[in-house]
């Protein structure tokens, strides 16, 4: 998911290295003063970390195909 995001970002012409990273902390300051000017909360704990003790380790591969006709 991250790769597919920066592949994004480069075909819009979103600049990478530093600049990016400052460009990416200005994004999320905003979007926080946004949600706390019409929500009147902030949500500063990602929504990952979060969710995490709920997530899985490790799963192992199932499908609804048989094993012999894969």
């Amino acid at each position: 998911m991250a790769k597919e995001s920066a592949i994004i970002r480069k075909e819009y012409g979103v600049p990478g290295g530093m600049v990016g990273k400052v460009l990416q902390g200005y994004a999320r300051i905003k979007r926080q003063a946004e949600k706390l000017f019409l929500l009147g909360k902030c949500d500063l704990v990602p929504g990952g970390v979060r969710l995490k003790k709920h997530l899985r380790e490790k799963t192992s591969f199932s499908s609804n195909i048989g094993v012999d006709k894969l």
